[in-house]
């Protein structure tokens, strides 16, 4: 039975004397994010402290959000570098005069980055290129906003160590596919439950637009997201191991902790093309 339980927007609960901890994550909405970092503290302290040895990470109906929590969240349950996924970037004129507009509107972007994209010259992520570039000559041109296939995370001091389990649905989305995306093309846990609804690599980043002669309003995406393995099959993130996701959580709990007793007795492999016996 569960014990040890915390509700509220992020719920957690621990099984097996403590072994396993169910963590529920329904949403990266950037507007709970106070909220998330405090509760992902506490969890942290009580997985080293109880000595959890597996954490499974529910994001069945999670639509997404800002990928940067999900991503916080890694660098505190691995040890080791995560692969990122690459963007491409899609300049033009009219994505910067209506991003301009919709800024404006929503009255919190900083005065600084609103000159910026006037100028028309921005700086691509300061880590990685160091100098300006200047966006006038690149009307329709694919900024690629990565190194290579993409870009090293590491872990943050300290991190937990055990194995990981994710759990997704076609509910699974956006934000929240990028974080199993990493997960999956890095090796780093277990993907249980049904293929994901949102492809591994997408396109998003949208910019409102309204049409010239009638005022329709719209959107419409500006980059492409490429999944950390560097492809784009069409197609969301794969589970390892397929389970029926409208089980009750302690079932669906029960089920996950017998596959991992008879075929990870040691913990996972990391390798996630592995076939199950």
């Amino acid at each position: 039975p569960p014990r040890n339980a915390s509700w509220g927007e992020f719920p957690y609960q621990f099984y097996y004397e403590d072994r396993v901890c169910h963590y529920k994550i329904p949403s990266f909405d950037d507007s709970l994010r106070d909220n998330y970092f405090k509760m992902v503290d506490t969890l942290l302290v009580q997985l080293k402290g109880k000595k959890t040895t597996v954490l499974i990470v529910d994001l069945r109906q999670n639509g997404g959000g800002n990928g940067e929590l999900g991503q916080d969240l890694l660098q505190r349950v691995v040890s080791k570098p995560l692969q990122t996924g690459c963007k491409k970037w899609r300049y033009s004129r009219t994505y910067e005069r209506n991003w301009i507009i919709a800024a404006l509107k929503q009255k919190n972007i900083p005065p600084w980055l609103l000159l910026d994209r006037w100028l028309r010259v921005h700086w691509f992520y300061g880590k990685y290129h160091h100098l300006y570039v200047d966006m006038s000559k690149l009307e329709g041109e694919w900024i690629n906003y990565c190194i290579e296939k993409g870009s090293l995370t590491y872990p943050k001091d300290d991190p937990w160590n055990g194995m990981l389990v994710l759990i997704v649905d076609h509910g699974t989305a956006s934000a929240a596919v990028d974080t199993t995306a990493i997960v999956k093309d890095n090796g780093l846990g277990l993907i249980v439950g049904e293929e994901t609804g949102g492809r591994a690599s997408f396109y998003s980043e949208i910019c409102p637009v309204y049409l010239p002669n009638s005022g329709i309003g719209c959107v419409i995406s500006s980059a492409h997201f490429i999944r950390p393995a560097g492809y784009d099959d069409g197609h969301g993130v794969l589970p390892d191991v397929p389970m029926d996701v409208t089980l009750e959580d302690d079932v669906l709990v029960q089920e996950i902790y017998h596959l991992i007793d008879q075929h990870f007795p040691c913990g996972y492999n990391g390798q996630s093309e592995r076939k199950l016996e």
